[in-house]
């Protein structure tokens, strides 16, 4: 049969706008589907990449502790430890914490220029400013050195180093900052950009320097200690200074955040209700472990 003079079988107006609508849905919602797909993704890949770090930093960390080594002196602490402040609030941005300060054997791993020669024992420090974890490390040079109240002395120095300016020109270079120039002052490295951590120390209460007058306070309580025997900052100290190296050392909490997840957890750090503690659980990585030194509590001379 033909077909009726003057019929057209091109589609209507209406079918083609309703067609066009159908299609925009549709991929609204594939485009809604894709978009979710990958920041999925890219949360997964951003939180392995943190988790990949924080078991990296922890292993560092355990590595030069299990090389540290004790130094029998009495007037200048071998073992530094300071917890960042809980009350009143954040961490003050303006202040550098020195949250781990040892002595421990030269690294195979340290560079040293080729007309040098390789130092035997090395000042160890773990900084925490402006939110931000760093690594130094002080060769020592022994030879002109025979007592270790020198070597004291020296690690003393070297800490005195870690300040305010100094930290602002590393921030800067390792930030790519405009102007910023390389530090060349000594070993140092970023472990992490945006990271919370609480480290404790296990340590017999007689081998604590409890009435350092002025230069070493360990801030310890007026009431008695529930536990005589054992110490275990940041609770209820703020910091401690030993002349021996603590039994064990307990990283408690080392948080690494992305630049997003560190937006929302900031308001969140210092509160412990237990909503703000589930909050908390989704954002960024958290690991933890504890690290027991080798022949814990005796002489280890380098």
């Amino acid at each position: 049969m033909r077909p009726l003079r003057g019929r057209n079988n091109a589609f209507t107006l209406i079918e083609l706008v309703a067609a066009l609508s159908l299609f925009v849905v549709i991929l609204g919602i594939l485009m809604t589907v894709l978009n979710s797909a990958t920041e999925m993704w890219s949360a997964s890949h951003s939180q392995k990449k943190e988790q990949t770090a924080a078991l990296a930093i922890t292993d560092l960390i355990a590595d030069d502790l299990v090389q540290a080594v004790s130094v029998n002196i009495n007037d200048y602490p071998i073992f530094i430890l300071e917890s960042l402040p809980d009350i009143p609030g954040k961490p003050d941005p303006s202040k550098v914490y020195t949250i781990l300060g040892f002595v421990r054997h030269a690294s195979v791993h340290s560079p040293v220029p080729l007309s040098e020669k390789r130092r035997s024992i090395d000042a160890v420090f773990y900084t925490y400013y402006d939110n931000a974890l760093l690594r130094h490390v002080f060769p020592i040079v022994t030879s002109g050195f025979n007592t270790s109240e020198s070597i004291g002395k020296l690690v003393d120095g070297y800490k005195n180093k870690l300040t305010k300016d100094e930290h602002d020109k590393i921030l800067k270079f390792a930030r790519n900052e405009p102007g910023a120039t390389y530090p060349d002052v000594w070993q140092w490295q970023l472990l992490a950009e945006r990271a919370d951590i609480i480290i404790a120390a296990t340590l017999p209460r007689t081998l604590i320097r409890m009435n350092d007058p002025g230069k070493y306070p360990n801030a310890l309580p007026s009431a008695p200690d529930p536990d005589p025997d054992l110490h275990l900052p940041p609770l209820p100290v703020s910091r401690l200074y030993s002349d021996v190296l603590p039994d064990q050392v307990d990283i408690r909490q080392l948080r690494l955040c992305d630049q997003q997840d560190w937006a929302a957890y900031e308001p969140l750090r210092d509160k412990d209700t237990p909503k703000d503690r589930y909050l908390k659980a989704f954002l960024g990585t958290l690991v933890s472990r504890r690290i027991t030194l080798p022949q814990a509590g005796g002489s280890r001379l380098p």
